[in-house]
């Protein structure tokens, strides 16, 4: 088909106008879909056991195997819809002469309970978690966390000391070591969560690559022909 004059001017402002709009939609939909899968900013605080609380060092001096370095991690923003972790760390510093799970007195070595509270949220597991506390081991906790609105959602993580003995009539002793507050800053982008707008961005780069497949199909043919010129200069 042959275009006069008058078509291919007012085709070429149109031409321009969708590798414009092409580009936009790229550009666009490639900082939706990094803000959708980008990591949220995480917090971290650190604190050691007995401690310097004077009540606290005596009630868990005999007990403790040693002196302790706690650690919690936990994203202060996150994006609705995304799943993030929240991590709490014991580490031995130093340690007792204490070897065996159970003691001579047939009592077992302290328990450490661990629970997290936050309201609105979703997190798993639920509930506390307990794990035994052997001389010089780590121990670790984590939930999976999910929010799905915006908004700031405050929250408390809770660690106590069980000092039951082995058999199932002891009363048992439960100190607390930690109740941390922590709080969440959940946010939208455009009214997008995270699952909405990884979808939206791949949509999108896919969409703005296509309106503008011509201007990169001539790129690459230019970039092609420069590097054709090239070799050929070093090969003379």
């Amino acid at each position: 088909m042959i275009f006069t004059e008058n078509q291919y001017n007012y085709r070429m402002p149109l031409k321009n106008l969708r590798r414009i709009f092409g580009i936009f939609v790229f550009l666009a939909s490639l900082v939706i879909l990094i803000w959708g899968i980008w990591p949220g900013h995480e917090r971290q605080q650190q604190f050691k056991l007995p401690g310097a609380n004077f009540e606290l060092s005596r009630a868990t001096s005999s007990i403790l195997p040693g002196d302790y370095q706690l650690q919690i991690k936990w994203p202060d923003q996150v994006r609705a819809g995304s799943v993030n972790r929240i991590w709490l760390r014991m580490d031995p510093i130093s340690q007792s002469g204490l070897n065996s799970s159970i003691d001579s007195a047939g009592e077992r070595s302290p328990a450490v309970e661990s629970r997290l509270e936050m309201a609105g949220a979703r997190f798993v597991p639920e509930g506390e978690i307990s794990q035994v506390l052997t001389p010089g081991n780590s121990l670790q906790f984590s939930w999976q966390i999910q929010t799905s609105q915006t908004g700031v959602y405050p929250g408390k993580i809770w660690l106590h000391l069980n000092t039951a003995p082995a058999q199932a009539s002891g009363a048992g002793n439960r100190i607390l070591l930690l109740s941390q507050p922590i709080e969440i800053q959940s946010t939208k982008l455009l009214g997008l969560d995270a699952y909405l707008a990884q979808v939206v961005g791949i949509i999108g780069i896919v969409l703005g690559a296509a309106l503008c497949i011509d201007l990169i199909v001539e790129a690459f043919l230019k970039t092609g022909r420069n590097i054709h010129e090239v070799r050929s200069w070093i090969l003379l």
